[in-house]
Order: structure tokens, then C-alpha cells, then sequence
């Protein structure tokens, strides 16, 4: 109840509520939003004067900084994005305590130094893995309690049984802290490395009263270090609980003169963490590292870095470095900034809308960003890490450089809606100059959903590798789970049905008859199959519910293969499913129309034992395929729910044509709306309170955002995405 009173509330609020910025006239068709989003803005250079008045604090980055993250309008763009209504409704009640704490940052700034994008690209793409291992190794620490009760004897012995159970406690931690090395030896290593290799300059401007605060802190910092630092080694081994890591404790505190301005903060230095804590209960114990403990050691041994800051004006800067002399840089002025570079010419066209937010990524972070999730199978130990999911990998590393290859810039701003804008180089994956064909089936008030671009025969055969190497890996990883019964006792590993091999054979081979045209295409103009309506198994008080059309279109490089393939592979899935044995359920039986030169594929329900008639006896067969048509023609292949529209698309795809190029993608809202109300009085019998919920909530939405729209096209030798969330 109380959730449906807050969104009438909030239903009833809209007419007086803005959104991000107020609507203007919109374009009679959704192709025309399109069309706008893929034209090319023009802009004259602007000088870097002109660029920090609009991008604030990115004047005091340094010219030769390789990328870098900015908000110009931290609170700002905040404070615009938490006036909507959704964003109220999401931040139940705290939009002012979230303001109160962002608007402390007025704009920001971070930059990687010279040599340093590619070990950041690195070093992102690795922190997931790490996190991962660090919850497990959190989730699989020992509890190091003691069971032991020793108030019943004597103060002499209790001194004696707390010494010990305080040994036991340090023996445990020492064990928990080899396994986390093994477990962490291939990652860990390429992350200090990627760290060591990384220099980072952080600027803020701040509040005053934020201003303020930095000093206290940073003396709580030093205070904090100094403490530990005086405290005999012994001692503060002694004095650790569990959970808390030795490592935090080595940190040396650091004050410096650095372009031109004291910077205070402190050191990592993993040398001295190895030989002042790691290297010390390894002799203590007689352990000797194993291969994987060492590799993990030397990495620390060779890791040193430093965090510093320092305050000029009303601006925080931060730097993260290994030498602070070479690294640490500040801009004196625009021209001696990074605005003065091209590295910032990208945003030019744009700053009249004050960006929200900007980037610029080189082409080293990029390919450090590709290697690095390789790393993303670190997080299964080695002796477990089956060669399928390593083969996976590779083959998301592979898509991942083919689709951004170059240096990346991007932009969001708000106007009538969000905005975001990426440009790269030329990318390998889409063909940018094919007209798109399908364009016209987003301007058709039905339409949900209309995605279309043109794929390039390497991609498409990377995206194929890919989804063979996930199924290998997911059958390796299926079979590793069952390896070893509840009974710990080992299993034979099942092997794949030869049908089902065959069956993967024929969907390559058909594939390779399909060239690099794709669309997904899904309206609101789909009705329930016959076998859930028509009695005794169906409801005929369903026959007229609303439900999504969706279909996939191919383009169409050599029909006689995809037709040959396709009879091969369905005579393997109908001997598939006889073996499987369902007498009362048999496989739905393939039937086929022709009308101008498209042939047209369904499934008709087989002929059902008299016994088998009645609800419930269907379970089992694969009904989905009841509902499944398919439609070829010499230039298209379409799969989907329906087949007027499978053989509409795929009739359109032959002559279709447009002026747009590359790729375009549009989701609405509105008629996801329209079928939400078409169903709202068939269903309130079947789910009462819960329709109104949701239509009360697609109601919500629907009044704020009119869709989501994006376009990628060729711009010379680089590539341009446009997404927009349009809004109301």
C-alpha cells in the first residue's frame, strides 16, 4: 500500500516537475531522432582559455598527462540529475543528505602521467579479479577463536594458556596469509606491476568547510602511522586482531617539496613490508615459500609508491606515484595545461551544452584495459582452471581490442534528455558504410525495440568462437562440479550427445551462410499461442492479451547452405528429443509455406494420444517451438514469434533502404505503456493489486522518458556513438 501511495504521489506531481532541461518541439519520427543523433557536430577550435571556463579544474592537469576522467560541475550535474522524479523515488528520501554530501565537491579532475595509461587500463581490468579473491578469502577465512575455557585455573596457568592460544591465533593468520598468496599469485603480481608502472594526479575544487578538514585528517593519518611505527615489532604482532592485516600497518609518513609546493602524506613500500613482516614468520615457523608464495613476495619487494596531496586555493590535489620528483606536475596556466592539447579538442563542439562529464582514453589504456581481462580467470585457482575458460577469455580479450582499438574520448551532457557521445578509431567490428535497411520499423508506433547494424565477417567469426568456447566451458565446469558426488565419490564426466555436436555443426554452417547484417526488431503486437488459449490445455479468457513480437534478422549470403543446414540440424534435435523419451509429448512437426520467393517455417502440435488430451500433458514437449516461425529469402533470414511478422521483415529487408549508415539502435516506452493497459482489465482477475502496481509504475516512467536512441557512423578515420535517453 505504501508503495502505490508514493507513486500516485509522484504520478500526481509530474505536471508541475521538470526534467533535466525543458522540452522543446520533437521530430515527427523516431528515424528523424536518428538521423539527428548521427550528424557530425561542427565546432572551431576553441583556445584553452575558453576551455577552462567551461571544464574547470582540468586547467591545472599537465600537458603531456595521457588520459583523463573529468567532472567539471560536480554538484551541479548532481544536484540536475537528482531532480527528477525517478531519482527522487530511488533515493527514498535522501536526495538531501546525497546533495548535502556532493555538493562539498564543486568539480574534479583525475589524469594518468606520461607512461602510465596503459598499466591504468591494466590495472581496472584486473581490480574485479582481485575483489573477487579478497571476498573469497574473507568468505573461507579461519575463525580464530578459542574454545578453550580456562577461567578455572590458576592465574599462573591462565598467563601460560593465553600465551598459547595467542600463538595459535598468529599460526593461523600466518596460514591464512600463505593460502591468500597462492590464491593470489598469478593476479597479484600483474597488478603491482600494472601499479608500479602508474602515476596519478587527482585535483578537487571544494567547499571551504571541506577545505578545512583535510589538515585534521591528515594529522589523524600521521598520528596513526607514528603509533604503529613505535610500537617493537613484537608488540604489535601481538596486539593485531583478526582481520586485521599486518600490511596495513607498514606505511611511513612523508612530507616533500614538489613542483614548487609541500605535499604531505605517506609510503608503501613493500620491501619493507616483506622483510619487517612477511619474511620474519616465515623463518619463525621454518616454512620456506613455495613457488607461488615467492612470486607473490618478490612482486611486494619490488613495489614502492607514495600518496600525497596538497591544497592550492580552494583545490585538493592528490598525487599517486612511485617517484614524486619525476611525476608530480601541476599547470601553471590553460596553455600549459592539457586544454591547450588535442586531447581536449574532442569536448569543443559540445561545451556549449557544459558537460556533465568527459574523458579521454589513449590507445594504451585501451590495450592494457583487453590484456587485463585475461587476467579475469585468475579468480579460479590454476590446478581448477579448465583450458575452455582460459580459451574464453582470450576470445572476450580478442573482441575487446577488435572493437576499440584506438585511443577513446567521451562526453555526457544534459539536454532534453541525457546524452552521451564516444569516439575511437576506425573499429573492426562494424562495417560503417552499409545503408541501414530496417530503419523504417522504428518509426511505426508499435515498435518497442529496433536495433540494426552491419557486422564484419572477423567479428562475426570472434562472436562464434566465443559462444563455442562458453558452451565448452560451461560443460567443463558442469562436469568439474560433478566430478566429485555429495558421497566424495568421483564421477565419470557425461559426454555431449553426438546429436547436440551435430546440431552445433549445422548452426556454424549455417552461420556461415548469413553475411554481417543484423537486426533485432520487437513490438507490442504479439498475441499468446493457440495451445495457451484453446481448451482443454489453454484460457479463452486469454485470447486477448497483449504480449512482445520480438525477431532476429540475418542478411543472407548463400540460402541453399542455411536450408541444407537447417534440415540437418532439425532431423538431429527430433532424434535428440525421441531419446529423450516423452511418448505423451513428441516433437512438434516442421511445416512449410512459400509466397514470393520467401519460405516461411513453422511447428504444428503433433497428433496426442486420447489419454495425453488434457491439462498439464504438454510438459515436457518443446512448446516455445509452437510459437517459433522462420522466414528465408535470398537476401534475408528472420527468426521470431510470428509469422506475418517474420515474413514482413524479412520482405522489407530485400528492398529496404535508408540514408543513415553504420548502426542505430531505439527503445520506447510508449508502447510498452499501450500494452500494459491493453492488459491491465483482462488481467486484474488473474493478479489482483498487482497489475495496478505495475501499470502505476510503466505509467511513472513513461510520463518522464520518451526512450533510449544511439547511432554509431564513420566520422573520417575515427567512429562516433551517440546514446540518448530522451526525455519528456
Amino acid at each position: 500500500m505504501k508503495t502505490k501511495h508514493t507513486l500516485m504521489l509522484l504520478a500526481a506531481s509530474l505536471a508541475t516537475t521538470t526534467g533535466l532541461h525543458a522540452q522543446t518541439a520533437a521530430p515527427d519520427s523516431m528515424s528523424a531522432v536518428l538521423q539527428q543523433l548521427a550528424a557530425t557536430p561542427k565546432a572551431s577550435a576553441l583556445t584553452p582559455e575558453q576551455r577552462a571556463a567551461k571544464l574547470g579544474v582540468l586547467a591545472l592537469i599537465p600537458a603531456d598527462a595521457e588520459s583523463f576522467v573529468a567532472v567539471p560541475h560536480f554538484a551541479d550535474s548532481i544536484a540536475n540529475l537528482m531532480s527528477t522524479p525517478l531519482l527522487q523515488m530511488a533515493a527514498q528520501g535522501q536526495q538531501q543528505d546525497i546533495l548535502k554530501i556532493t555538493g562539498m565537491v564543486k568539480s574534479i579532475a583525475i589524469a594518468t602521467g606520461p607512461g602510465s595509461s596503459e598499466g591504468m587500463g591494466r590495472m581496472l581490468a584486473l581490480m574485479p579479479s582481485m575483489a573477487a579473491l579478497q571476498y573469497t578469502a574473507t568468505a573461507q577465512s579461519i575463525d580464530m577463536t578459542d574454545e578453550n575455557d580456562d577461567s578455572d585455573i590458576d592465574d599462573e596457568k591462565q598467563e601460560e594458556a593465553q600465551k598459547n592460544r595467542m600463538e595459535r591465533m598468529q599460526k593461523a593468520m600466518f596460514e591464512s596469509s600463505r593460502n591468500n598468496m597462492r590464491s593470489a599469485a598469478d593476479i597479484m603480481p600483474a597488478l603491482l606491476q600494472a601499479t608500479n608502472n602508474c602515476s596519478i594526479l587527482a585535483v578537487a575544487e571544494l567547499e571551504p568547510a571541506a577545505i578545512a578538514s583535510i589538515d585534521p585528517f591528515l594529522m589523524q593519518v600521521k598520528q596513526s602511522i607514528d603509533y604503529f611505527r613505535a610500537v617493537p615489532q613484537g608488540e604489535l604482532a601481538a596486539s593485531l586482531k583478526p582481520g586485521i592485516s599486518k600490511s596495513d600497518q607498514v606505511m611511513t609518513w612523508h612530507e616533500g617539496t614538489y613542483a614548487g609546493r609541500s605535499w604531505k602524506g605517506c609510503i608503501f613500500d613493500g620491501k619493507t613490508l616483506v622483510q619487517n613482516v612477511i619474511l620474519p614468520d616465515y623463518k619463525k615457523y621454518n616454512v620456506t615459500p613455495d613457488a607461488a608464495e615467492q612470486k607473490v613476495i618478490d612482486a611486494l619487494a619490488s613495489t614502492k609508491f607514495y600518496y600525497l596531496c596538497t591544497v592550492q586555493d580552494n583545490k585538493l590535489i592528490v598525487s599517486f606515484c612511485a617517484d614524486p620528483a619525476k611525476d608530480i606536475k601541476i599547470a601553471a596556466s590553460p596553455k600549459e595545461s592539457i586544454l591547450s592539447t588535442s586531447k581536449v579538442a574532442f569536448a569543443d563542439a559540445r561545451l556549449d551544452k557544459n558537460p556533465d562529464l568527459l574523458y579521454s582514453f589513449d590507445k594504451a589504456f585501451a590495450e592494457g584495459a583487453s590484456t587485463g581481462l585475461l587476467g579475469l580467470g585468475s579468480v579460479i585457482p590454476a590446478p581448477e582452471r579448465a583450458p575452455q575458460i582460459t580459451a574464453l577469455l582470450k576470445s572476450v580479450s580478442d573482441i575487446a581490442k577488435l572493437s576499440t582499438p584506438d585511443a577513446m574520448t567521451g562526453l555526457l551532457w544534459a539536454d532534453k534528455g541525457i546524452h552521451f557521445e564516444t569516439t575511437q578509431g576506425a573499429t573492426a567490428a562494424l562495417d560503417l558504410n552499409s545503408p541501414l535497411q530496417l530503419l523504417k520499423y522504428a518509426d511505426r508506433p508499435e515498435t518497442i525495440l529496433y536495433g540494426e547494424c552491419n557486422y564484419t565477417s572477423r567479428f562475426s567469426a570472434l562472436m562464434v568462437q566465443m559462444v563455442e568456447n562458453a558452451a565448452s566451458a560451461t560443460y567443463a565446469i558442469y562436469n568439474g562440479i560433478r566430478s566429485t558426488s555429495m558421497d566424495d565419490q568421483p564421477s565419470q564426466p557425461q559426454p555431449v550427445p553426438p546429436q547436440l555436436l551435430s546440431m552445433w555443426q549445422n548452426v556454424k554452417t549455417a552461420l556461415s551462410g548469413m553475411d554481417g547484417k543484423t537486426a533485432l526488431l520487437m513490438d507490442n503486437k504479439g498475441k499468446l499461442p493457440d495451445m495457451l488459449i484453446a481448451p482443454p490445455v489453454g484460457d479463452p479468457s486469454m485470447k486477448d492479451i497483449s504480449v512482445p513480437r520480438i525477431a532476429l534478422y540475418k542478411g543472407v549470403a548463400n540460402r541453399l547452405r542455411i536450408s541444407m543446414a537447417w534440415d540437418k540440424m532439425y532431423a538431429s534435435a527430433k532424434e535428440l528429443y525421441a531419446q529423450a523419451g516423452a511418448p505423451n509429448a513428441p516433437m512438434p512437426e516442421l511445416k512449410q509455406a512459400e509466397k514470393n520467393g520467401i519460405s516461411t517455417y513453422g511447428f504444428v502440435m503433433p497428433k496426442l494420444p486420447a489419454a495425453a488430451e488434457q491439462p498439464g500433458a504438454l510438459i515436457g514437449m518443446p512448446s516455445m517451438l509452437l510459437d517459433t516461425r522462420i522466414s528465408i529469402s535470398d537476401k534475408a533470414w528472420v527468426i521470431g514469434s510470428s509469422s506475418g511478422y517474420t515474413y514482413d521483415i524479412a520482405r522489407a529487408a530485400a528492398t529496404g533502404t535508408s540514408e543513415l549508415k553504420g548502426a542505430a539502435f531505439a527503445f520506447r516506452v510508449a508502447p510498452v505503456k499501450e500494452m500494459v493497459d491493453n492488459n491491465a482489465p483482462l488481467m486484474k482477475g488473474m493478479m489482483p493489486g498487482a497489475i495496478e502496481q505495475v501499470q502505476s509504475i510503466v505509467n511513472l516512467i513513461a510520463s518522464q522518458i520518451d526512450g533510449i536512441y544511439g547511432t554509431t557512423t564513420a566520422e573520417g578515420n575515427k567512429t562516433r556513438s551517440h546514446l540518448y535517453l530522451r526525455t519528456k
